[in-house]
């Protein structure tokens, strides 16, 4: 289950990432010519707006890189006061420039996930996949790539 997404609507990225989960929701999800898959059975909550304070200082739990500023878009400006150092700094900065967010904020709080640009969204949809599918099988190798069954002892009955 996804349970929120801070979502902005004046960003492009933000609103093509809420559509997208709107269709893996109501749509077969992965699309495939070959199988048909059912839709993701997921909830999501959307938030018009940055998360919380509180929220930030959770949410930083989830991310790779323990620092604040992996909410904030890489075209900051180098000023020591664009470089958050807790949740509350950081929520101050974004209330004043919602822009200098990185948005939209996907988070499973079920599975402890989070993602903030479209490869986090991605992982966080494939995880969804296995957990309704199971691990999927890895293919069969190629018939030049096969090892060759394993020979027998050679029995003389001589």
């Amino acid at each position: 289950m996804i349970n929120m997404i801070s979502h902005n609507p004046n960003v492009p990225a933000s609103v093509k990432t809420l559509e997208r989960l709107e269709e893996a929701r109501t749509k077969p999800y992965p699309k495939q010519k070959k199988k048909a898959f059912p839709p993701l059975p997921f909830d999501i909550d959307v938030q018009e707006r940055s998360p919380t304070a509180d929220e930030f200082s959770e949410l930083i739990y989830m991310v790779e890189s323990a620092a604040y500023t992996v909410f904030l878009k890489q075209a900051i400006s180098q000023s020591y006061k664009a470089h958050p150092t807790n949740a509350q700094s950081l929520y101050n900065m974004v209330q004043e420039d919602p822009t200098m967010m990185r948005w939209p904020i996907l988070v499973n709080y079920q599975t402890q996930e989070i993602g903030i640009d479209q490869e986090g969204v991605k992982g966080i949809l494939n995880n969804l996949v296995v957990a309704r599918d199971g691990q999927p099988k890895p293919p069969d190798p190629p018939a030049s790539r096969r090892t060759p069954p394993e020979s027998t002892a050679w029995i003389d009955y001589d």
